[in-house]
């Protein structure tokens, strides 16, 4: 499967995730060229939702506290 294939059947909270940390990789300089076109191919698949940048990373973030809200709870 593509990997735009892949981002097009995605929720949008695992989306913007997916777009916070490539971008939190990209500035400790962990394979950045390869990240950027990660990142190009999100930022496309949020163009093609009609989903803002901004809300895309707002999104991802409420997504990953949510997950770490339930993994304490089941501790």
């Amino acid at each position: 499967m593509e990997r735009q294939q892949l981002y097009a059947q995605i929720p949008n909270e695992l989306l913007g995730a997916f777009y916070n940390y490539i971008k939190k990789n990209m500035d400790k300089g962990i394979h950045i060229e390869l990240m950027e076109k990660e990142i190009e191919f999100i930022k496309l698949e949020a163009e093609n939702r009609g989903i803002p940048l901004m809300q895309l990373k707002k999104l991802g973030a409420g997504f990953v506290d949510k997950e770490l809200d339930l993994m304490n709870k089941s501790m």
